[in-house]
């Protein structure tokens, strides 16, 4: 006879996971709540815990560190956050860094009171119902009795309805309506059994216990589903889960979607119980409960070797036949081997398990039966070779030409008439009888094959033993990727379901993939096909799946597989069976960087200087842990992926600074779109010697240093520069010496760097201007000279003599005039802009000008002409200015003929502006424009290829404006002539008579 045999025998068809404080839950489970990310959250005695299917994460304390504890209920507000409810009426909020935040009763969703039970709804109802009891409204046994100590208000009062449900002190189900009117007893009506009072139930054996929107009862060792009457007189109770010996058990959570309920005890902590959908049906003789070679036969039995099994009996078949061969033909017969040693051979049934006849042959041992297209029965033996069935007899074929004489046949599948796929220890070979040749494939060569099946396209699916599985497609050999466990290196068999996808059986359990995924991998090696997995928790009594036997796995006549284990033959119906796939998103739960707790809420930072980083990751899945199969990478995409330890932790030692990137992925189910993928991205801060203001600060110093040494050494080239500077003004005087001093300077300046080469430049250009503005005068002088040694007779007149003299002392005069101003133009230089103020008098200034142009202006025919009030006064440098008015005006006598130079002043806002015009020629634009530029250069004394073209005299103007801070500007009358204009000289009032102004009002005192 049959039987069928559970993992546990109290919870028939289910398989049972058991959480306490055994293996990391507290005991006493007060609420549970499965949210929408996948998690479930158990309110219990020692606090708040989340579970995600394998790992239990405790969120008990505020984020002050205080403890929360002694939970009466979780559930969510109306903004879909996680929220419990603790003792006293205090209210806990979960926040995105998983502590508990204090709330009050605003959180609470709107009417929330309708729907879930509460100690404070609990103790209302009590009190209430206790009063009208006491003021005679209300008898007995329609007061709750959640007061009894050995039952608690979670699986003795509940709401659905619009009714409160509860349990008198008899364990009757009472129906109450909210206004507490209307009170009566629930009949309670068994599946199969007449209505009956609740009062025939012995008290203490019921529990209510709330599920959704549903009443569940629990009566002895299983839970019913309570259908009510529309007016709750009666209910009818559906069995639905059983219970066994799980003790108080307060609540129950169905996932539909997962086949799994979760049971809440008071007292042992939580149950998850998973519904099986594969069955194992096993010989009563467990000692031939091992299968390997099987047959469909009617509709639901299976013809081993050993007999046939059905559901009903077990009929022996009394022959000693081989285990591993046997062959169910198109036409209703089977065919076995007989291992009897005198009696041995094939042996033929038809269709009632009536035999037919029997092949003999020695030496025999049949390892594959096929039967080919066209009706043959072709097989393969060992020390035969292959053969094919002709009537009584078998035809063995000759070993074709290339294939060694020892080539085990272990399966083999027909390609085309008389051609076929032959596999076994040594490797797998196309073999074509036809021409009697044979084709290796050499990848395969002495790896052990164990199956093969041809498929409607036409591909090759190769089964090895250590070696994993192949498919021979498009004329080229692909070896596919194994699971994690590598369970799939040993593979038996391939069968297709009528969903597309392959089952495989293995030595370490049972796996489904799509056959699109494999094809896919095909065309792309990327794209890794996804193995869905089942074990003994799935309802067979042994993962360990049998290979060596053709077939492996056969489908009966019901449409259900059979395939064969070490422990009975597991069977199911394969298009029925739906993959819980592990498809919840990633959630990082906790990142610890040493032995701090770093937030987990983003941007995600971490702190400098930790060595040791770890990230606590967690994605809900209540199936089979190994389906889901989460890797990671870190930062590049060219770096490579790792598995995902159990404990679901990432621990990175020494990042460097700057943005990092985990990626998480795993496989979501079937098909091209059946992944997740997530980043997740951090910044480890830089240490202070990384940042950049560390190395602002180190450039920051550095340039210090470098401009501290620049100082030094500009401060050295100063005092370089000032004592060369004044041997140059002591040897100016001697132009052969000045000479030579710039010669030695030059060649001392080459030396130096960039400024000592300006100071060569420099001097240069001081040697230019001696040469150029004395050689014409000292030439004149020297004529002159010669002249006046000449005999008197050869003067023509007194006169010409007298204005030979003339012209000699207005020489001199000019030659002393320029050294006097060059005087004062090198001065200033060496003083770096450094000038001594005092009041000027104007009039007095310009008098002194006139006097000195006097001469001058006959000779061009012209006319000075100053317009400037009596009192004007201004505070600047006497003879600085008188240099700058003096070059100005010799400009423009210079450049005018029979004309007036007219010098007018203006003030205005304590300014006086001096402008002085003339009516020549005017001035060219671009020595206008150089002049200016010139003028506008924050270089006090600039010098080069542009300041040389303006001429020595605007020379003295620009640079001596810009050390005053006098604002020059030339412009051209449309008329004619040149006006330049000297702005910004502050005016001041009359001065008492210093010896400076006396000096300026009456020069001949001193």
């Amino acid at each position: 006879m049959l039987c069928f045999e559970d993992a546990h025998a109290q919870f028939s068809g289910f398989h049972v996971q058991h959480f306490n404080s055994e293996n990391g839950l507290p005991n006493s489970i007060k609420g549970m709540l499965y949210d929408s990310n996948g998690y479930l959250w158990l309110a219990t005695e020692s606090g708040l815990v989340r579970f995600d299917g394998t790992h239990f994460r405790y969120i008990d304390k505020t984020e002050s560190g205080s403890p929360v504890t002694r939970l009466v209920t979780v559930d969510t507000t109306a903004a879909g956050d996680i929220f419990v409810q603790a003792e006293a009426g205090r209210y806990f909020r979960v926040t995105a860094n998983h502590f508990l935040q204090p709330a009050d009763k605003s959180i609470l969703r709107k009417g929330i009171e309708n729907t879930s039970v509460t100690p404070d709804l609990a103790n209302a109802v009590f009190s209430r119902c206790r009063k009208k009891f006491g003021d005679g409204q209300l008898q007995e046994w329609a007061l709750p009795n959640i007061m009894n100590s050995s039952r608690s208000y979670l699986n003795s009062f509940t709401i659905a309805g619009g009714h409160y449900i509860f349990l008198n002190h008899k364990s009757q189900v009472i129906v109450a309506d909210t206004g507490l009117q209307r009170f009566q007893v629930v009949r309670l009506a068994f599946s199969g059994h007449r209505e009956k009072s609740s009062t025939a139930i012995s008290p203490g054996s019921l529990s209510l216990l709330p599920c959704g929107n549903k009443v569940l009862l629990r009566y002895g060792d299983s839970i019913f589903q309570m259908q009510f009457r529309p007016d709750y007189s009666a209910a009818a109770l559906r069995a639905i889960l059983p219970a066994g010996e799980i003790p108080n058990i307060i609540g129950l959570l169905e996932l539909p979607e997962q086949n799994i309920y979760i049971a809440g005890t008071l007292t042992d902590g939580i149950y998850v119980l998973r519904r099986q959908e594969f069955s194992t049906v096993r010989n009563s003789d467990r000692d031939a409960n091992v299968f390997y070679a099987t047959v469909p036969l009617g509709s639901d039995g299976v013809f081993t070797p050993r007999g046939l099994l059905t559901p009903e009996r077990f009929v022996p078949l009394g022959m000693d036949c081989s285990l591993f061969s046997m062959l169910k033909t198109s036409r209703g017969t089977y065919y076995l081997n007989r291992r009897d040693y005198l009696k041995g051979g094939i042996l033929e049934f038809d269709s009632s398990l009536q035999l037919v006849q029997e092949i003999y042959f020695p030496r025999n041992g049949i390892s594959c039966f096929r039967e080919c297209r066209d009706g043959s029965i072709w097989l393969s033996a060992i020390g035969y070779f292959m053969g094919r069935l002709v009537k009584d007899s078998v035809l063995w074929q000759t070993r074709p030409a290339g294939l060694p004489a020892d080539f085990p046949v272990a399966a083999f599948v027909e390609a085309g008439p008389n051609v076929f796929w032959i596999a076994g220890s040594m490797g797998i070979a196309k073999v074509d009888f036809n021409k009697y040749t044979a084709h290796w494939v050499p990848e395969l060569n002495n790896k052990a094959i164990r199956n093969l099946y041809l498929d409607e396209k036409g591909t090759l699916w190769i089964a090895t033993y250590g070696n994993g599985f192949y498919a021979w497609y498009d004329n080229r050999l692909t070896s596919f990727p194994v699971d994690q466990d590598q369970y799939l290196n040993f593979v038996h068999t391939f069968l297709p379901d009528h969903s597309g996808r392959f089952w495989l059986t293995t030595n370490h359990g049972l796996f489904v993939v799509a056959t699109a995924d494999l094809y896919r991998y095909l065309s792309d090696p990327k794209k890794t096909p996804y193995y869905y997995y089942f074990d003994h928790t799935a309802g067979m009594s042994t993962s360990e799946f049998n290979g060596g036997g053709i077939p492996a796995g056969i489908v009966l006549g019901n449409g259900k597989f059979s395939l064969p284990t070490m422990n009975g033959l597991v069977q199911f119906f394969a298009d029925s069976i739906r993959p819980v796939f592990p498809d919840a998103a990633f959630f990082l739960d906790k990142v610890m960087a040493d032995t701090t707790e770093l937030s987990t809420v983003f941007p995600l930072t971490v702190p400098c200087g930790k060595e040791r980083l770890q990230f606590y990751f967690s994605s809900p899945y209540f199936g089979n842990t190994r389906n889901q199969q989460i890797i990671y990478r870190i930062d590049k995409e060219d770096n490579p992926w790792h598995v995902l330890k159990s404990d679901q932790v990432i621990e990175l030692n020494n990042l460097k600074k700057g943005e990092h990137t985990i990626w998480l992925r795993k496989p979501s189910g079937f098909g091209k779109d059946g992944e997740i993928l997530r980043r997740f991205d951090f910044t480890v801060e830089p240490m202070f010697t990384e940042t950049v203001v560390f190395r602002l600060m180190l450039l920051l110093l550095a340039a210090l240093l470098a401009y501290g040494l620049y100082r030094l050494r500009i401060r050295l080239l100063l005092m370089r520069q000032q004592r060369l500077e004044k041997e140059v003004l002591e040897k100016t005087r001697e132009q052969q010496a000045l000479i030579g001093n710039l010669e030695l300077v030059v060649s001392e300046l080459e030396a130096s760097q960039d400024e000592l080469h300006k100071l060569i430049q420099f001097k240069e250009y001081l040697a230019m201007i001696v040469t150029h503005d004395l050689q014409s005068p000292l030439r004149f002088l020297a004529d002159a000279i010669d002249r006046l040694q000449e005999p008197a007779g050869s003067y023509n007149s007194n006169a010409e003599a007298a204005d030979l003299g003339r012209e000699i002392r207005k020489t001199t005069r000019n030659i002393h005039q320029f050294v006097n101003d060059f005087h004062v133009w090198i001065k200033n230089i060496n003083l770096h802009g450094q000038i001594d103020p005092a009041p000027v008098h104007l009039s007095t200034l310009l008098e002194e000008l006139q006097d000195f142009f006097r001469e001058l202006q006959k000779s061009r025919g012209n006319v000075i002409s100053t317009n400037v009030p009596p009192g004007t006064w201004v505070d600047t440098n006497y003879q600085l200015l008188k240099i700058i008015l003096r070059n100005i005006i010799d400009n423009a006598n210079k450049h005018t003929r029979g004309g007036l130079v007219m010098i007018r002043t203006e003030a205005s806002d304590g300014l006086v502006s001096i402008a002085i015009s003339d009516d020549g020629t005017g001035m060219k634009p671009a020595v206008r424009e150089k002049i200016l530029k010139h003028a506008r250069d924050e270089n006090l004394f600039s010098y080069g290829k542009e300041s040389d073209a303006l001429g020595f005299g605007y020379r003295f103007v620009t640079d001596f404006c810009k050390l005053m801070k006098i604002e020059l500007d030339i412009e051209n009358n449309i008329q004619g002539g040149t006006k330049v204009v000297l702005r910004g000289l502050k005016h001041c009032p009359v001065p008492q008579a210093t010896a400076e102004i006396k000096q300026q009002l009456w020069p001949q005192v001193s």
